[in-house]
């Protein structure tokens, strides 16, 4: 273009070069976007049950006045009109973990938002921002069902756990070769469907499949190893040993409605796809005389047959 501008007359040539230099501006502005110190950092704090639970604490004690409960910005303390209609949840899959880590740090200029880089160490700070991760992801999490169908992605955090008598192994390790249900129960009501799916544990695996039983809160567990011996033979080989902030974080994403907490939840199921996303959703008992057992074993095969596909990206995180 450089050279067949310099080839023309004068006037055309300077009008010629006058076009290549505004749209060489254009184009270079293009490739120049805002970025702070840490906004190409990667989060030193992993997307983990209990990264999460660390940074919901945090969240609960110095951001929910003003975000709420749930993100979407309708806490006591909102300042109108400026962050009213806010949402976290729209907001933090679109922004690197970098530069949510800068806001939570040092604030927003011209914006209520102050910093908490004076109170808040390094890792308490990364926990919160895989807290807005969890937060964003229970907010797609409205949208599943039993049954298989696009959602909006829903990125199960990772956790370590470990069956009597077998070694510790991680969700992660999961991926590519099982399809995990997680099977989150309370004592005694969730007796019968653990009963249940020690059953079918066989044929669960057979399709692919892995259960991992996790109570709902300490005590159930301790309860039900104490009283193993008199279960069923068999039921013990599903139950999972785990952190308690496996449960906690994962009661995150039973919400059935907006501004509805899911604190009440006693019994909730998860399908695991083979790439780390939460596919289908349980929550309550089945009913004795539902397909559910049956429908789950279908959506596990088809899972297990899903071609590769790239793992999920919000902000080039994860």
């Amino acid at each position: 273009l450089l050279a067949g501008a310099l080839g023309r007359p004068p006037r055309i040539r300077i009008t010629a070069l006058a076009a290549i230099f505004v749209s060489l501006v254009i184009y270079a502005s293009l490739l120049v976007v805002p970025a702070h110190p840490t906004t190409y950092l990667v989060s030193a704090v992993p997307y983990t049950a209990d990264a999460i639970a660390s940074g919901s604490s945090l969240y609960m004690d110095d951001c929910s006045t003003c975000h709420g409960f749930d993100g979407r910005g309708n806490g006591e303390n909102v300042v109108q009109p400026t962050n009213a209609q806010i949402s976290l949840n729209d907001i933090t899959p679109k922004r690197r973990a970098g530069d949510l880590f800068w806001s939570i740090a040092h604030g927003i200029p011209a914006a209520p938002m102050p910093g908490f880089g004076g109170q808040l160490g390094e890792a308490d700070i990364w926990s919160l921002v895989q807290f807005l991760d969890a937060q964003a992801a229970a907010q797609n999490a409205l949208t599943l069902s039993d049954r298989l169908k696009p959602v909006k992605p829903v990125p199960a955090p990772e956790f370590t756990f470990e069956f009597p008598g077998s070694p510790q192994e991680s969700l992660q390790q999961q991926r590519g070769k099982r399809i995990p249900l997680l099977v989150f129960y309370t004592l005694p009501s969730s007796l019968p469907r653990l009963l249940e799916l020690a059953a079918l544990e066989s044929a669960y695996s057979r399709a692919g499949a892995v259960i991992i039983a996790i109570p709902m809160n300490a005590s159930p567990a301790a309860s039900l190893a104490a009283t193993s011996r008199d279960l069923p033979a068999g039921v013990e080989s599903i139950l999972a040993f785990t952190s308690p902030a496996v449960a906690a974080t994962y009661t995150m994403f039973a919400r059935e409605a907006e501004d509805v907490p899911a604190a009440t939840v006693q019994h909730v199921e998860y399908l695991v796809d083979r790439f780390g996303s939460i596919r289908a959703r349980g929550i309550g008992l089945p009913d004795a005389r539902s397909k559910w057992s049956v429908r789950m074993l279908h959506q596990i095969a088809v899972l297990v047959h899903e071609p590769p596909r790239p793992p999920i990206q919000w902000g080039h995180r994860h």
